[in-house]
């Protein structure tokens, strides 16, 4: 299963480029709903156990199209 990589800095370290409330949406909510969205597919697919680099290269190997779809949309977000 994947992991939403934990940030090595605090929200509001990437000021005034990037503000603190956007970096904790982003993070907190759209970058987790990756990883679970990421894993919940790659569990129905039956490829949960491969690494991120392997299983977006092998994505046509997986013969159903939503689940490719939503894999390839969620895997590349992380």
């Amino acid at each position: 299963m994947f992991e939403q990589i934990i940030l090595p800095y605090k929200y509001e370290a990437l000021e005034p480029h990037i503000d603190a409330l956007t970096m904790e949406t982003h993070y907190s909510k759209h970058h987790a709903a990756y990883t679970k969205n990421l894993n919940d597919a790659a569990k129905i697919a039956g490829v949960e156990n491969m690494d991120i680099v392997s299983l977006l290269s092998s994505l046509d190997k997986i013969p159903d199209e939503a689940l490719r779809k939503t894999i390839r949309n969620n895997g590349g977000g992380l």
